[in-house]
């Protein structure tokens, strides 16, 4: 789809679809109060669906169903594909089984130990599903991403990139700012801010390299989804403090894991609500 001004600058067309979401939920509740049959409730539920669907078509067009997609390979030359669907791209160019990746996290909170596999239901995809994690230190989650990409396999991470981020120069760094000389502020260390939500998984991107110095990562060169206008080309440049403190999970493939991290995901995942 194409990047439209109201998509740059969702934040209002958010809060009022939100609100009307939000509007529709209490309809249904105060329905089923009234002893509503359910597939009556169910037909009213799809008509605000359809309600929903034409809001956000109205304010950011509706979703492609075909798309061209032109690129340079290595080689230099240009190379086109036309007419495309998600499901003939995806068969025609998608080498890897998405099955082998695997959630691997530091999220620690909740009095969660590391070396537990967790599941929950804290989840925006569809009902009833779960996100299953290998919970370990913010070192071992360093060492599996610096594996991948050695392998010339980018990482995705969800992290949080509210604080101490610049925007203007694509640099994510907990020393940019000296908050606690100027306010006094108090930073909160990674479990506290976790527990009381003051940091939350809101954005997801990608590890395309690493710095390394005396065997130990420095800096890391994270691919947004912003274009290359924004940030430095696409591209911000995360220190290895931020990585430690505000990313909270890595995709891996479980290849990468070692023998005890692959064991303890193989394990049943304990059930965690939230």
């Amino acid at each position: 789809m194409k990047t439209t001004i109201e998509g740059e600058n969702s934040v209002q067309v958010t809060n009022l679809f939100s609100e009307t979401v939000k509007s529709n939920i209490f309809k249904l509740i105060k329905l089923k109060k009234q002893n509503m049959d359910i597939n009556k409730l169910r037909n009213i539920k799809k008509n605000m669906l359809q309600e929903d669907y034409e809001f956000l078509s109205k304010v950011y067009g509706e979703p492609s169903r075909k798309f061209d997609y032109t690129y340079i390979d290595n080689n230099g030359n240009t190379i086109e594909l036309k007419d495309m669907t998600p499901l003939k791209f995806t068969e025609k160019h998608l080498s890897m089984n998405i099955e082998d990746f695997v959630f691997i996290s530091n999220v620690p909170m909740f009095g969660r130990s590391y070396g537990e596999k967790i599941k929950n239901n804290n989840s925006n995809l569809v009902e009833n599903s779960t996100v299953e994690f290998l919970h370990i230190s913010s070192n071992e989650l360093k060492e599996l991403a610096i594996k991948q990409l050695k392998d010339n396999i980018p990482v995705i991470i969800g992290l949080t990139i509210k604080k101490f981020s610049n925007f203007k120069n694509g640099i994510l760094d907990t020393r940019l700012y000296d908050y606690e000389k100027l306010v006094k502020y108090k930073k909160l260390t990674k479990e506290e801010g976790l527990t009381i939500e003051d940091i939350i998984l809101h954005h997801y991107m990608t590890i395309t390299g690493v710095y390394i110095e005396d065997e130990k990562p420095k800096r890391w060169k994270v691919e947004d989804s912003y274009g290359s206008e924004a940030r430095i080309n696409g591209y911000w440049i995360m220190n290895d403090n931020y990585f430690t403190d505000y990313v909270f999970t890595c995709i891996i493939d479980k290849k990468y894991l070692s023998e005890k991290q692959l064991e303890l995901y193989n394990k049943k995942a304990i059930m965690e609500n939230k």
